[in-house]
């Protein structure tokens, strides 16, 4: 992925820092952890993340007093971050050009459709949308410090309707994963947040207490946060994919944390593929998604609805969405396998090769599928269900018809069925469950096996 120099300001004296008086006061790395800090009932540092020795304290002075300096590995200011855009005014359009521009319907064909992903959207949280029955998980306001994530911006709502929002309803729209869960892990709202502190707190409960193979951020600030960037670091050495906005300053900026190394930095574009007006660009930029005039999901005065919105926040959610949908054809996908798919398959814009506008070039899910399945002769998708129960498509990458027997085995159960399914297309393998988890078995007609899963459904 990227590469980033990584500036740290070194002081002689570490306590010069009260001349760089912050008003959100700083984040402290201890070297080690005093005894006395947790004995005592009122300690000036407060916990981030005691674990890893990370603390919050108001002010120098009470820093100074508390703390030697030989104890502190670095402080830094708790620096704010902001949103990249909210959604406007209600209007839309039926189609949804975004979708139709990054070939999305190809990889659906599969079955694909972010079944059991869960994607962390940390932001300003989620309301109850008709269109999102089903897709989110319960998530943590840590403005607050409770489990009630009401979006009072919409911003958090938005982003999540482009990844998860129902299909088949009537809505007229349809998420890029709509079977992915959304985790709403809320860090704005309109009275503040977007702390440094929160955001540490909120990437670490991703990845350890919600099990996030996928964070989207559509946020960012020109702060170089060392803290942040450790975290994002630490979430991607556990196989998490994580994909940021880039920001909306209308020219060359350097906006974290897309500009982090590790992480996938998105630009936007238009419905005639030019970089959005108001979108970031930089060497840092990966990807380019659809950010200008997107329709996804709002909810004013208590009421389901949809808006158009633009900006690089809601580029980057198109990425964490094929990401999800990547996740179900290569389970053991990581971040620089996903990134070097990038690479491969982007619909190249602009200069020849990378460039400081579109990245590798706008996301192409026909060119993943095309990838991921060159070297495979069957794909058989995640479970999805839908009305008459449960299905699997199974997707022949072979050059003839293939018959094959399609057997789904249970504790005390296997039942058959034999499907014939055409070259190069899927065909789907309705079944009942009765138990779970299964297994999921593959055999051609002269029975030689050819796939084998076993499912645990969510």
């Amino acid at each position: 992925m990227k590469k980033l120099l990584f500036f740290i300001f070194i002081f002689i004296n570490i306590f010069t820092l009260h001349s760089f008086a912050d008003e959100n006061g700083y984040i402290v790395k201890l070297k080690e952890t005093p005894i006395s800090l947790f004995s005592a009932k009122e300690s000036a540092l407060k916990p981030v993340i005691a674990e890893d020795n990370l603390f919050i304290v108001k002010s120098y002075e009470e820093l100074k007093n508390t703390i030697p300096e030989n104890m502190i590995e670095y402080i830094e200011p708790n620096g704010k971050f902001t949103l990249f855009n909210v959604p406007n005014d209600p209007y839309y359009t039926q189609a949804q050009w975004n979708l139709q521009m990054i070939n999305a319907p190809y990889i659906w064909e599969s079955g694909c459709f972010g079944q059991n992903i869960k994607i962390a959207v940390i932001d300003t949280g989620v309301n109850p949308h008709d269109a999102l029955k089903g897709s989110i998980m319960e998530g943590y306001n840590y403005i607050n410090s409770t489990t009630n994530v009401t979006d009072d911006i919409g911003h958090g709502t938005f982003v999540s309707g482009i990844i998860a929002a129902k299909s088949n309803n009537s809505y007229g729209v349809a998420g890029l994963s709509h079977h992915a869960k959304i985790v709403p892990l809320k860090i704005f709202s309109k009275s503040g947040g977007g702390d440094a502190e929160i955001i540490v707190q909120a990437i670490r409960d991703a990845v350890d207490k919600y099990g996030c193979k996928i964070i989207n951020m559509s946020f960012g600030g020109e702060k170089n946060s060392l803290t942040i960037k450790n975290e994002i670091d630490r979430a991607v050495s556990k196989g998490v994919i994580v994909v940021a906005a880039c920001g909306n300053n209308s020219g060359n900026v350097i906006n974290y944390p897309a500009s982090y190394d590790n992480v996938i930095s998105v630009s936007s574009v238009d419905r005639n593929k030019i970089l959005a007006e108001t979108s970031t660009y930089n060497k840092y930029v990966d990807v380019t998604a659809p950010g200008e005039e997107v329709v996804s999901v709002l909810y004013k005065d208590n009421k389901s609805t949809l808006g158009s919105s633009s900006g690089t926040s809601f580029a980057a959610p198109h990425v964490s969405a094929l990401a999800a949908l990547c996740l179900n054809i290569n389970p053991q996908m990581n971040a620089f396998e996903f990134m070097e798919i990038l690479k491969h398959t982007s619909e190249d814009l602009g200069n020849e090769g990378r460039d400081d506008l579109y990245g590798y070039g706008l996301i192409n899910a026909k060119n993943i599928l095309e990838l991921l399945l060159k070297d495979k002769e069957f794909f058989v998708s995640p479970v999805t269900f839908n009305n008459q129960g449960a299905y699997s498509v199974i997707y022949n990458n072979t050059n003839k018809t293939q018959n094959i027997f399609s057997i789904f085995k249970y504790s005390s159960d296997t039942s058959f069925s034999k499907k014939s399914i055409n070259a190069k297309s899927g065909s789907k393998i309705s079944f009942k469950i009765s138990e779970n988890p299964f297994t999921h078995y593959l055999w051609r007609s002269n029975l030689s096996p050819v796939f084998k899963r076993t499912f645990k459904l969510q």
